[in-house]
């Protein structure tokens, strides 16, 4: 029996879908997400819509822990400060710290921070602990983000980068979804996310030979650390973006290496056909003219139905077919989804 919950956003922000189910997968696996990006593209305002989101249709009572840093930013922001009160009226050294007991932990412009704030941040992200000389104080975060505009040139391959197990660089809007969302202006838009359980994971199954072909592929930018996590970001990918098992793989393996890694994979575990009606559905994404543009899509679609008729195609094929016209009718900028409604 399914136990998954549903997060309702209501946001100002338009085609940040992607962004949103990046922080599902992120809370439903307890993983630090990273989102890198230019300034103005969302990633602060994602987090908090997100932290801010009804849950099954009920308001939650999340809390927040903000930080925006800089060179300035010290280890002790998030130990705490001494609690003058308490010391002064009882004589007791106390601190207070807004970090164990937040829900929902975000450090902006982490790029910016010294290596002694970065350092601190270790223990809370990985460990979920605090530190501070002999007291160890447990944190209860259920989501850690942290955002930055690039990771410098000279710090790739960097220990700290690498704790980051999701790893995320938002795209800046189209001109077409620009001129659309400026015509939008501030009117909202509601995404509905599924945030799979830990048991819902678990009841997920993945064929054996697709992780055999997933960790051929994937090998060098696989370390003992992200292999274990990656069963889990499959199966919560599989239920979050509601698509095939392959389909999920592809996703997480672009997270965890990188796209080029994520094509090649996509090659091994499609069929020919499917590859090539991958290929097909990728051209038409370039087609400028609305109209042949549609023909093509509807060509195609009908193909599909058949050869999954005749069992050219398999369910798990067709499920994955599903999912990528989710993708291709959201890049096309049609939020209801009417294309991908016609093979439903």
């Amino acid at each position: 029996m399914s136990t998954t919950i549903e997060r309702t956003i209501e946001t100002v922000l338009k085609q940040k879908r992607e962004l949103f189910r990046l922080l599902a997968l992120a809370e439903s696996t307890g993983h630090p997400v990273l989102f890198v990006g230019p300034p103005g593209v969302g990633k602060t305002n994602a987090v908090r819509d997100y932290a801010n989101s009804k849950i099954n249709g009920e308001e939650n009572n999340y809390k927040t822990f903000f930080i925006e840093t800089d060179e300035d930013t010290r280890p002790s922001e998030l130990k705490g400060m001494p609690n003058i009160k308490k010391l002064y009226e009882e004589g007791v050294y106390e601190k207070i710290s807004q970090v164990p007991d937040s829900d929902v932990i975000v450090i902006n412009e982490i790029d910016k921070a010294d290596g002694s704030f970065r350092n601190g941040l270790l223990s809370v992200m990985n460990e979920k602990m605090i530190f501070d000389g002999n007291r160890s104080i447990k944190c209860n975060w259920k989501l850690f983000v942290a955002t930055c505009n690039s990771i410098p040139e000279e710090e790739v391959g960097n220990h700290f980068w690498d704790r980051f197990v999701l790893q995320y660089k938002v795209p800046r809007a189209t001109k077409n979804q620009l001129t659309k969302i400026a015509a939008e202006g501030l009117t909202k838009t509601t995404y509905t996310i599924p945030v799979p359980t830990a048991d819902d994971i678990k009841n997920v199954d993945i064929p054996k030979h697709y992780m055999e072909k997933f960790v051929e592929v994937m090998y060098n930018d696989l370390t003992d650390r992200n292999i274990i996590y990656a069963s889990n970001l499959i199966k919560a990918t599989y239920i979050i973006w509601k698509c095939s098992i392959k389909k999920a793989m592809i996703k997480v393996a672009s997270l965890l290496g990188n796209t080029h890694l994520a094509k090649h994979l996509s090659s091994q575990i499609q069929s020919k056909r499917m590859a090539e009606i991958t290929n097909q559905l990728t051209s038409i994404s370039y087609i400028a003219d609305p109209v042949k543009s549609r023909k093509e899509f509807v060509k195609i679609v009908n193909t599909v139905e058949e050869l999954h008729k005749t069992n050219v195609l398999t369910d798990e094929e067709l499920l994955e077919f599903k999912s990528m016209i989710k993708e291709y009718s959201s890049n096309k900028n049609q939020s209801n989804d009417s294309e991908a409604e016609e093979i439903e």
